[in-house]
């Protein structure tokens, strides 16, 4: 009883106890690792399934392994790669409303009508988290960055896949001052123009005037590669495909002095975050939660993080 008192508490504050205790790991690590190693921070999310229509906030999100909704929440998390190990920093949960508007959530108005609901004071920490399940996973995102920038963490590169990948975290990398900061993304907006050579393309328009792609011997890769205009500044997209049949990938940076090698090196960091999912989930009982607080799930997952640490 003294355990779920403790994780139903509206006024305990569990993002602030993730970060002091991420940091105090930096802290105490810093001292091992080198300052030449590459240093990021990584942004991912992942399906936590639940199985009670009646838990706090939960809705139907759609899983793009399975192709097709499951009750649940989906986990968005920022990540820190220091060079050795990866480490949680900060993340939310959020619900999917849909476009179905006689099933908001994907449920029937019966069931989210006897979901758990839960009085919480204005301002508060509880608040603040419930509050944020039904945002914008961009906009969640923006946030955990500026949150990483003004705790001081060390790092030269944002990683994020093709989902994150947009011009908000383009700008939002642009706008953090003091240090050079990059992004590395996978890049799928079709309608996004960029100047080239005079005129205003899209990235498949692009790759389609920059003629015979090379060949990365190292990582058997065909590639082609263009620096673009874009809001009055200079970035680069790449595009590479495996053997002459594959499919063509896009990935863009703000770094325009990276090579197509460099810049793998550097991007293929970003796969510590899905280690770390599955490792959660597996060993460590990140998702396990069942309860219909909401605020359970965000101490079960800050414990599971701090387990992992």
């Amino acid at each position: 009883d003294v355990f779920y008192r403790l994780r139903n508490n509206v006024s305990v504050c569990w993002r602030h106890i993730l970060w002091m205790f991420a940091l105090k790991f930096c802290k105490l690590t810093s001292v091992n690792t080198d300052g030449s190693t590459v240093k990021c921070l990584v942004f991912d999310d992942t399906l936590l399934a639940k199985t009670g229509k009646y838990i706090e906030q939960v809705s139907k999100v759609w899983d793009h392994v399975q192709n097709k909704c499951v009750l649940g929440f989906k986990l968005l998390v920022i990540g820190y790669w220091d060079g050795v190990s990866f480490l949680p920093l900060d993340f939310s949960l959020h619900k999917e409303v849909g476009k179905n508007k006689q099933k908001p959530c994907g449920l029937r108005p019966k069931d989210m009508r006897r979901q758990y609901k839960k009085s919480r004071k204005p301002g508060s920490h509880s608040y603040d988290r419930a509050k944020e399940a039904g945002q914008s996973k961009i906009d969640a995102m923006l946030r955990m960055l500026k949150r990483a920038v003004s705790h001081k963490i060390d790092f030269g590169y944002v990683l994020a896949d093709s989902w994150f990948t947009c011009e908000a975290l383009i700008e939002a990398v642009w706008a953090i001052k003091g240090r050079c900061v990059h992004l590395i993304g996978m890049y799928s907006k079709a309608k996004t123009l960029f100047g080239f050579n005079g005129k205003t393309l899209t990235y498949s328009q692009i790759r389609n005037h920059l003629g015979k792609p090379k060949r990365c011997r190292k990582l058997k890769l065909f590639y082609l590669q263009a620096v673009v205009s874009y809001k009055g500044r200079h970035i680069q997209l790449f595009f590479s495909k495996q053997g002459n049949n594959g499919k063509w990938k896009t990935l863009l940076t703000t770094d325009a002095h990276i090579s197509f090698l460099q810049m793998l090196e550097v991007y293929q960091i970003r796969w510590t975050i899905e280690v770390f999912f599955k490792e959660g989930k597996q060993l460590l009982g990140l998702g396990n939660c069942q309860s219909n607080d909401f605020d359970a799930h965000i101490a079960d997952i800050t414990i599971a993080m701090m387990r992992h640490i």
